[in-house]
């Protein structure tokens, strides 16, 4: 998502031939990801955890293949652009919801396993791999420009659009599956397992609370 965002400039200017739906795409874009932010409590109160990560997924999916359709049919057509642009970050909104309820859910598993609590420590490690990200999101679209061939100011090739095009569209839709892929695969806490993770913590906490009360 750094580096669509990175690029997100130069694919509207030389792909969609409208530096105007650039401006369309990131207002529509900042709009959703502060509204799917928002609305995240909300829906984790009818979704489970697992499908409201789905639906973080598939909204930006769906964001992007309509981004990749109109790039052909309709490049500046408003409506569509802002829908597009909506769409992608929804999902990141929903996203940066369930991930800190992840971590929530990590800090409780650290309590299970190593009997302390490191609250600090995990979203401080959070915080360090989102400026991480940002900077070689940064760094990644130089990169990327580099291999489609990119020339600055000057008219592209059908070559070097479609690589930009691919950076925009093809590889976030490409991690967006595989970072489901991972959650879903790998991510354990929950259902009956996190239950019991917290019945034990639970317990704990009523023991301890019972040798405080009869030392005092």
């Amino acid at each position: 998502m750094q580096v669509m965002t990175g690029v997100s400039l130069y694919y509207f200017l030389y792909v969609a031939g409208s530096k105007s739906m650039f401006s369309i795409f990131t207002m529509f874009a900042g709009i959703a990801e502060i509204s799917g932010l928002f609305l995240f409590p909300w829906i984790a109160k009818h979704l489970n955890r697992n499908q409201v990560y789905l639906l973080a997924s598939l909204i930006p999916t769906i964001g992007l293949g309509l981004l990749f359709v109109i790039g052909y049919l309709a490049p500046t057509n408003f409506v569509l652009t802002a829908i597009a642009g909506y769409g992608v970050k929804f999902g990141s909104g929903l996203q940066l919801g369930i991930v800190t309820v992840v971590l929530a859910d990590v800090v409780d598993y650290g309590e299970y396993k190593f009997g302390t609590r490191n609250e600090s420590v995990t979203f401080s490690i959070q915080t360090l791999l989102v400026k991480f990200t940002s900077a070689m999101g940064a760094l990644l679209t130089g990169f990327a420009l580099n291999a489609t061939g990119y020339i600055p100011n000057a008219v592209q090739t059908a070559s070097t659009q479609n690589g930009i095009r691919f950076v925009m569209i093809g590889v976030p839709i490409v991690f967006v599956a595989l970072s489901f892929m991972i959650y879903k695969t790998k991510f354990k806490l929950h259902g009956a397992y996190y239950d019991k993770i917290m019945n034990v913590l639970a317990l704990r906490k009523e023991k301890l609370d019972e040798r405080l009360a009869n030392n005092s």
